[in-house]
This record gives structure tokens, C-alpha cells and sequence, in this order.
């Protein structure tokens, strides 16, 4: 019974008041994204936005009833910004989603920092741990909207050209690692 009771709280007092709170944010950053036209974009970047727009596609056609903002720029502790690629929230939480859209090898585990890139062109890239990376995510936007860590998720979904190297177990029960976008 206290877990329906739980649930119809988020969903019904909660839920809105985080959705009402990251439309303002969203809004209030997203400008900077508006005047980049693709043109504009590098190479990466675009790769990247390909990514991020795949598994905004995807949630629309498979996740119904759900509010999807893109390019979340949220305060972090020390009062920088920081950017969630995509943020899904629906009745069963805010899921932050960390879009690696990579066309490489990637080396690297869980417990590390650092993983390294691998081009076919057999250039080599440092790329900063995105489950690290994804939990900081979470964390920020858990602080800004005052919520309890269960309602959220960290997704890390990389893309069909991006090959893990070495296995990566999640440690955490609120994360998923998808691999093929």
C-alpha cells in the first residue's frame, strides 16, 4: 500500500512541480543551442546530435506519456553548469540519458576514470568515464529539483558504431548501459 501511496505522490504533486522546474531551465538555456545551425556544428558535434536525436526518436515511439527535454543545462554544486544530453520523465521517474555516438574502439571500465578512444584511423582520444559522468548528471539535477535519488534512472546508450573493448558491469541498480542506438 505505501508503495502505490509513494508512487501516486510522484506522480501527482512531484512529477509536475519537476517538470514545471526543468521547462524553466530548459528554456531559460537553450538559446545558445537555437543559433547553432548545423552548418555551424563540427563534425563531432553533429555526430553527436545524430545520437541524441536517435533516442529521442526512440522514446517518442516507444515510451508513451512522457516529456522529453533536450540539452539541459543544470547548476552544479560548485556553480558552474553542466549539460544532460536528454532527460526523459514519465510516471516511473527522470531518466538522464548520456548520448557516446562514437565511431571508435572505446577502452575502459567501470571503476576507472579515464577511457580512451580509438579511431579506425588509429588516432587516440582520453574520454572522462561517462557512468562517472552521467552520475555527477544525476546528482546536479537530483540537488536543483530537491528530490529523493530512487526517482531517478542514468541511461548511458552508445551508439551501433561505438565498440566497447573491455566488459563494463554497472555497480549501480539505477543505471543502464544501452548499445546500440
Amino acid at each position: 500500500m505505501e508503495k502505490v501511496e509513494n508512487s501516486m505522490i510522484f506522480f501527482f504533486i512531484v512529477l509536475p512541480i519537476a517538470v514545471i522546474l526543468l521547462i524553466y531551465f530548459y528554456k531559460k538555456n537553450s538559446a545558445k543551442e537555437e543559433r547553432l545551425t548545423d552548418y555551424e556544428l563540427s563534425k563531432s558535434e553533429k555526430i553527436g546530435k545524430q545520437g541524441e536525436d536517435l533516442i529521442i526518436q526512440e522514446c517518442i515511439n516507444v515510451i508513451p506519456d512522457q516529456r522529453i527535454l533536450r540539452n539541459l543545462y543544470v547548476p552544479t554544486e560548485n556553480g558552474n553548469l553542466t549539460e544532460l544530453d536528454v532527460v526523459l520523465i514519465n510516471r516511473y521517474g527522470i531518466f538522464v540519458i548520456e548520448s557516446k555516438n562514437y565511431h571508435s574502439w572505446i577502452f575502459g571500465k567501470a571503476g576507472q576514470r579515464i577511457w580512451t578512444l580509438k579511431y579506425p584511423c588509429g588516432k587516440t582520444e582520453r574520454l572522462f568515464n561517462p557512468i562517472w559522468q552521467n552520475r555527477y548528471h544525476v546528482k546536479s539535477l537530483q540537488e536543483l529539483l530537491g528530490l529523493p535519488l530512487c526517482f531517478f534512472y542514468s541511461l548511458i546508450v552508445f551508439g551501433d558504431k561505438t565498440e566497447i573493448k573491455t566488459e563494463i558491469k554497472p555497480q549501480k541498480k539505477n543505471l543502464m548501459i544501452v548499445f546500440s542506438i
